[in-house]
C-alpha cells in the first residue's frame, strides 16, 4: 500500500476502475492530495455499487461528493 500511495503522490491524475478497501485507501489519499480523478467502475466492475455499500462507512463515504448516495 505504501508504494501505491507514493505513486499517487507523484501522478498527475488518478483513474479508478473498481472498488476494494485498497482502492478506497488510494482514493482517499488522492482526494487529500487534490488529484484529478476519473472513474471507470461500470465498465470494469458491474458489482462495484454492492461492494461499496459494504465498505464505504470505513472510509467516510468518499464517493458521495462524486456520485451522491450510492
Amino acid at each position: 500500500m505504501e508504494f501505491c500511495l507514493r505513486a499517487i503522490t507523484i501522478c498527475d491524475e488518478i483513474w479508478i476502475f473498481g472498488i476494494s478497501p485498497g482502492t478506497l485507501t488510494e482514493l482517499c489519499h488522492a482526494i487529500k492530495n487534490k488529484k484529478p480523478l476519473r472513474f471507470f467502475m461500470d465498465n470494469f466492475d458491474a458489482k462495484w455499487k454492492e461492494e461499496y455499500k459494504k465498505i464505504k462507512a470505513q472510509f467516510g463515504d468518499p464517493l458521495k461528493e462524486f456520485f451522491g448516495d450510492v
